[in-house]
């Protein structure tokens, strides 16, 4: 039986009694005697580099997954059964509905864990366990048996590592969060808000003041008192009255200049003078990507920065936005031109050559292409072209019955010659955020065939649901001034709730964690926030408007708020 591979193994019919006893011996089989005989491997990045890789992905070192038994006989491929899944980034723990999942950092491991804690002070009670020592972990990742000797819940996996792989992994977990993130000291926790030089002044202001009034409150108050960062994730059970202490905030400006591809250099050197826990806010023009990279290679959180073309990626995790953007309204569009739009509508693009009319086509392309169709034609507008409503039926006879005018304000005097000949189109699709105020010049003879993606709270439900009422302009756009006011408010909120809610160890993966599992939100620019776990993009739908008729038109709602 001590000769049996793991592939024949894998082949026993694992629903006979006999099977579940063969994985059961498998499993004790590779743990008895091996990391005694190994113990860690020599340190160093690759090795932790390596940990973590099978800790987050479940990845082994030769490139194969990790391969793992749940429920006692069931072999599952290890990149489902992943650590970070359950235990998460920081290793500091969970609680989903009913099922605790403890805290598997360097510092819970190495230590004992206690049995009860009155919400004071640990009872002094035997722990429900001891320290890890590295041969007890190499029984719990691969036998499923805790320091005392018990069996862990079938949930978890009983990973097939070799001592090789089983050190690595082992050598990871007790470097995991094991001494708090930069940019926190004794006394303070300090954050930093990035603004690049092509910002409206107003806008800097109108974000800045908020946050450092924020800041200024908090201090004068002194209501943060956290817990000791001694403690450790969901451990904050084992936290006394004693390691609770008073923290301030600091907030530091990092101003960025000139070309984008020198922004890295000058971020580098803000954090080297002051490094920094978390970036809050921040405001560009333009690209977020110079900002989100330096973030992402440094590991430090973003909170919502306000940026009309914020990076779009399945896989990085380190800047929170409040939205995709531009891309979003695209989605939007194509969500429902596909769904509840005019039956059979064949679009075209027709766009600027700038990254808004980029970023609006490639988002309405994405969701168009998940939907099953063909990414349409894109009819690229030049800078010192003008936009005329001959073009646009030109553009119909040849390639379609839908528009997709991504030209900002220039598609208003187009639209206005197109609704006035013959042959109007099937439907005009637009973005709010592209137009700006030029969305209420559309004429009145073309907005019974004109759809605008809409990305915020309509106006007439800030008055349904008692909200107070944002300064908007006279028919309802968000003034720029005012969304940087409602975003920066929405990160105060937000961070005072994770802050209130931390345990144990500034560690910055953390702060993300507390933040995806706070409720829904519902900041008076936007309709519906959600902070989900690994959720990057907060506002995740639009409405589908058109206007009313008159000179004083209105906002009518086409669609419920599409959300993807």
């Amino acid at each position: 039986m001590s000769s049996q591979s793991p592939e024949r193994a894998r082949q026993t019919s694992l629903s006979s009694p006999m099977g579940t006893l063969l994985l059961a011996l498998f499993a004790l089989q590779i743990t008895a005697g091996t990391v005694r005989a190994t113990g860690l491997p020599a340190g160093g990045a690759d090795a932790l580099r390596l940990g973590e890789r099978i800790y987050r992905e479940g990845i082994l070192p030769s490139g194969e997954p990790v391969r793992a038994i749940v429920q006692g006989d069931i072999p599952v491929d290890g990149r489902a059964f992943t650590c970070v899944s359950c235990h998460l980034r920081s290793g500091l723990g969970s609680v989903e509905g009913r099922v605790f999942t403890p805290p598997t950092d360097g510092r819970s491991l190495s230590r004992p864990f206690p049995r009860y804690y009155n919400g004071v002070a640990v009872i002094a009670e035997p722990p429900q366990r001891p320290a890890y020592t590295d041969e007890m972990l190499g029984l719990a990742l691969r036998g499923g048996i805790d320091p005392n000797g018990r069996a862990l819940n079938l949930v978890m996996p009983r990973y097939l590592l070799d001592d090789h792989d089983l050190s690595l992994l082992v050598g990871y977990l007790r470097t995991l969060s094991a001494a708090g993130s930069p940019g926190v000291d004794a006394t303070t926790i300090h954050f930093a808000t990035v603004v690049a030089d092509d910002a409206d002044p107003a806008v800097v202001e109108s974000m800045l003041g908020q946050l450092e009034r924020y800041v200024a409150v908090k201090n004068r108050n002194g209501t943060f008192y956290l817990s000791d960062r001694r403690g450790t994730g969901m451990a904050a059970s084992v936290a006394t009255t004693r390691g609770v202490v008073p923290m301030r905030l600091a907030l530091a400006r990092w101003p960025v200049h000139g070309p984008r591809d020198g922004w890295r250099a000058q971020l580098e050197e803000h954090y080297r003078r002051g490094p920094v826990f978390a970036l809050l806010g921040g405001v560009s023009a333009g690209d977020w990507r110079p900002v989100h990279e330096f973030c992402e290679t440094n590991r430090i959180p973003a909170i919502f920065p306000l940026t009309p073309l914020p990076v779009i990626s399945e896989t990085d995790w380190y800047t929170l936005y409040i939205s995709k953007g531009y891309q979003q309204e695209g989605e939007a569009a194509a969500w429902y031109l596909a769904g509840a739009g005019p039956a059979g509508a064949a679009p075209v693009h027709v766009l600027r050559d700038t990254p808004a009319g980029h970023a609006l086509a490639d988002g309405f392309d994405r969701a168009w292409v998940e939907r099953g169709h063909e990414p349409p034609a894109r009819v690229v507008v030049g800078g010192g072209e003008n936009l005329t409503g001959e073009r646009l039926r030109e553009l119909l006879q040849r390639h379609a019955t839908a528009l997709l005018l991504w030209t900002g304000p220039g598609s208003i005097p187009a639209l206005r010659e197109l609704a006035a000949a013959a042959g109007r189109p099937a439907a005009v699709l637009l973005s709010a955020s592209d137009l700006g105020d030029a969305l209420w010049s559309l004429p009145d003879e073309a907005r019974p065939f004109t759809f605008v993606a809409y990305p915020w709270r309509l106006p007439q439900d800030e008055r349904r649901s008692g909200l107070a009422k944002l300064s908007r302009s006279e028919t309802g756009v968000v003034s720029p001034e005012e969304h940087a006011a409602v975003l920066a408010l929405t990160i105060t909120e937000i961070l005072t709730q994770a802050l209130m809610n931390w345990r144990g160890a500034y560690v910055r993966e953390r702060l993300l964690e507390l933040i995806g599992n706070l409720p829904d939100q519902t900041p008076l620019s936007y309709e519906r926030v959600s902070l989900g776990p690994d959720q990057r993009y907060a506002s995740k739908g639009c409405y589908i408007v058109q206007l009313s008729a008159g000179p004083r038109p209105g906002l009518v709602r086409r669609s419920d708020w599409v959300a993807h």
